[in-house]
């Protein structure tokens, strides 16, 4: 997965096109919740690990390329500041995960727990249709 992680962003560079990031995002995520959803179909774990590999890609793709996006909202005088309190919340959104998702797999499963995070990555979608850009 780190491996992926290095040569992902190379990835998005051949398919972003200029002015397209909202698209980009919008398709990387998708993807990812329709590959995680296609866990539930499988039997063998060589391919869980294909699936967890793709996640990996379509997310190491969209990542830089959703920081240039947020960026664009966000005035250069508070830019540091807006950065800072987002990498807090995620900081404690993950220390509220990591339990729960580790609760979720001793209950349900791995596989049940990767398809649960695919149905819940679905409400990211309808967030981000809403969001508006400045011509």
């Amino acid at each position: 997965m780190s491996a992926v992680g290095i040569f992902a962003p190379f990835i998005s560079k051949r398919f972003l096109k200029k002015g397209g990031e909202k698209r980009f995002i919008l398709t990387a995520i998708i993807l990812s919740i329709l590959v995680l959803l296609l866990i539930i179909f499988v039997r063998e774990l060589i391919f869980a690990f294909l699936i967890i590999i793709l996640q990996s890609i379509f997310d190491g793709m969209s990542w830089p390329v959703e920081r240039t996006y947020f960026q664009k909202f966000i005035k250069s005088k508070i830019r540091a500041t807006v950065g800072s309190v987002e990498r807090m919340l995620f900081g404690f959104s993950a220390l509220v995960a990591m339990p729960l998702v580790g609760l979720s797999v001793e209950l349900f499963g791995a596989r049940y727990t990767l398809f649960l995070s695919g149905v819940l990555m679905i409400p990211s979608v309808l967030l981000f249709l809403k969001i508006k850009e400045k011509p």
